[in-house]
């Protein structure tokens, strides 16, 4: 009898996400209640004078629907990350799964002249490596720790900066959030 309850309950709670999953889909995709104007965006004059209340409220719209869309991606993301803790990573195919890390970031320790030293004799003096284009390593940091951390590698890169774990506000612990391995190309996302 307690596998026959545990089927129904399991039934009714992917029944349940399923009809969650479909009303998400209908909101974004189905003519949703936030697309009252009578009009599309291409078929008006911007610069006709009458178009500036409705223009306005298309923008407060949006700016709605946008706060609701960040509300239920935070809510998916809770929910998944009790998914994945109480079943393990989800399996997404190809090499690739969903799993639970903790959210840090990196911060130079402010020892930027032994930094660049460090940067300069990984580069052989290249001082385009400096430049903050797609292989340069500075940011408003000013530096860009991955590609530092790539240049340096993982020796100085730890004497030089310090992960730093992004707190839950309410809990005080670790921010923890939903990230993506790729088997692949051996690559973590998020």
């Amino acid at each position: 009898m307690d596998n026959l309850d545990n089927y129904d309950n399991n039934k009714a709670q992917e029944t349940k996400s399923y009809l969650c999953a479909e009303k998400v889909r209908d909101y974004l995709l189905v003519k949703p209640e936030w697309d009252n104007t009578a009009f599309a965006i291409d078929e008006i004059d911007p610069t006709f004078s009458m178009t500036a209340q409705p223009l306005v409220r298309m923008r407060d719209n949006i700016a709605v629907a946008l706060r609701k869309l960040k509300m239920m991606a935070n809510q998916v993301e809770e929910a998944l990350i009790l998914n994945i803790e109480a079943n393990g990573d989800i399996e997404l195919g190809d090499g690739m799964r969903l799993y639970v890390g903790e959210t840090k970031t990196y911060k130079s320790n402010g020892d930027d002249e032994n930094i660049l030293a460090a940067v300069l004799e990984a580069s052989n003096g290249d001082m385009s490596k400096l430049a903050s284009g797609e292989n340069g390593v500075l940011a408003s940091q000013p530096w860009k720790q991955g590609a530092v951390h790539k240049l340096i590698g993982e020796k100085l890169f730890g004497e030089f900066f310090q992960a730093h774990y992004v707190l839950n506000v309410k809990t005080g612990k670790a921010q923890k959030s939903t990230k993506l391995f790729d088997a692949k190309n051996n690559f973590h996302h998020g």
